[in-house]
């Protein structure tokens, strides 16, 4: 996933960079490395971030 698709997504989702970082877990920061191209993003954050596009919110919730 590019850096650009990374941030597509994002926007898609209509979630800021400090949202997305919370979601994740990581910092703003590297948010905005990945969308900027500065560093390469890891596919467990890729996959986390396509099964969100797909499934929502709910793909983050803890499972009882």
């Amino acid at each position: 996933m590019t850096g650009s698709n990374f941030r597509s997504i994002r926007e898609h989702l209509e979630l800021s960079v400090e949202q997305l970082a919370d979601i994740l877990r990581v910092s703003a920061h590297q948010i905005i490395a990945w969308e900027h191209g500065m560093s390469q993003i890891p596919s467990v954050y890729a996959d986390r971030l396509f099964r969100f596009d797909r499934h929502g919110l709910c793909f983050f919730a803890p499972r009882s």
